[in-house]
Parts: structure tokens; sequence; C-alpha cells
């Protein structure tokens, strides 16, 4: 072997070392969990209950953050938010509700989440 094969095979021994260094060091970015705001007319204990059942609540991808608020506040709480532009993630409403805002909410369409998925994951009255 001559020297010059000698040399490049060091360096390149180096690298490959420096570089298995780098990678296993390496650990990937931290996210930070996302933040989802729920607001509905339900007691806090009945939320947290049903959510204690799922997988979101065992998921380090989200953090939920459920406000309750009582029926006669709702609607005026809710149009003002909106209003403001920082109306909630998500939110739960009587049937009656629904009608009412019904100018106000954005149905996800099934092209984001299927309906097979969508029956899959929750309860069947939802």
């Amino acid at each position: 072997m001559t020297k010059f094969q000698i040399i490049f095979t060091g360096v390149f021994g180096v690298f490959i070392i420096v570089g298995v260094i780098i990678f296993s060091a390496y650990r990937g970015s931290s996210r930070d969990a996302i933040n989802v705001v729920v607001w509905g007319t339900i007691p806090q204990i009945s939320f947290s209950e049903i959510i204690q059942d799922t997988s979101l609540f065992q998921s380090k991808e989200y953090k939920i953050e459920y406000v309750e608020k009582s029926e006669a506040e709702f609607d005026q709480d809710f149009i003002e938010v909106l209003a403001s532009g920082n109306g909630p993630d998500l939110f739960m409403l009587p049937s009656d509700k629904i009608l009412k805002h019904r100018n106000k909410i954005f149905p996800i369409p099934y092209d984001v989440f299927t309906e097979r998925q969508f029956k899959d994951s929750f309860i069947e009255g939802a």
C-alpha cells in the first residue's frame, strides 16, 4: 500500500468516526406539545373523566385545556372570541346550540378526516 493510500484511508476513517459520533449524539428536534383549547358546557370533572379514557390523554403530542362555560355565558363569549380571532380550537355544544351557531361552524370535510376514521375514533352518537 502506498503512502497516499494510507493517508487517504486514514482521513476517510476519521470522517467515518466523526460522522458516527455526530449522528449518535443527534436526538432530533424536541417539539413542544400542541396546546388544544376545548370549550364546552359540560362540567370540568365529566370532561376529565371522559378524556382520561382516550389515547389523547396519554399522548405527549397534545396538551388539552378544557374551558367550562355556563350555557348562559357561552353564546356571548363564543361570539366575542370569534370576532377577535381568538376562538377555541374545538367546542362541544348541545344540538340546539349547533343549529344556532351553524353559520360560524366549519365542518371538517371527509377528504381531511374520512367517515371511516370518524366512526372508528368516536362513539356512535358523535
